[in-house]
């Protein structure tokens, strides 16, 4: 069986794929081409490595929030919060 996680966005800005039981797991992906939840072969790739912390901790992976303009720098990102 496939895990399937579930999808929303956190602060309603930045996307995440969620999967498992336990305390809360941040996994902060590489900056992706999409400012969205992952899917296809995004999606794959991050349940693979989420799914064997699944049984111990509610994972998170997640993604570049959205409105990020080309060429942002995480200096700018930080600066935002």
């Amino acid at each position: 069986m496939t895990p399937r996680g579930s999808t929303g966005f956190l602060h309603d800005e930045i996307p995440y794929l969620r999967i498992g039981e336990g305390p809360p797991l941040l996994m902060v992906q590489g900056l992706t081409p999409d400012h969205d939840i992952p899917k296809g072969w995004q999606r794959r790739m991050a349940l693979s490595y989420a799914t064997p912390l699944a049984p111990h901790f509610t994972v998170y992976a997640v993604n570049r929030k959205r409105g990020l303009r080309p060429g942002e720098s995480m200096s700018d990102i930080a600066a935002t919060w």
